[in-house]
């Protein structure tokens, strides 16, 4: 087993809430904390998040990003 909690901003059942004392929450479990729900449930329970559902296609803020045709993009080390 890993020592390591899934990435909840990338499962189906992640939510940013309201409440600026527990801003991230999981919808399944149903509860708000200040860390990524999966640390805590694995912090609580010793193991890793069993409802973790991988959220499926293009998340509904990403776009693919296009570059203009006059513009080039380069990494340098």
């Amino acid at each position: 087993m890993s020592e390591y909690a899934p990435n909840c901003r990338q499962c189906e059942h992640f939510q940013v809430t309201w409440d600026n004392n527990t801003p991230l929450g999981c919808k399944k479990f149903g509860f708000k904390t200040r860390q990524l729900p999966s640390v805590e449930v694995l912090a609580t329970s010793g193991r890793q998040c069993s409802y973790f559902e991988e959220k499926g296609g293009m998340l509904r803020f990403q776009r693919p990003v296009v570059l203009p045709d006059h513009c080039t993009f380069s990494i340098t080390g």
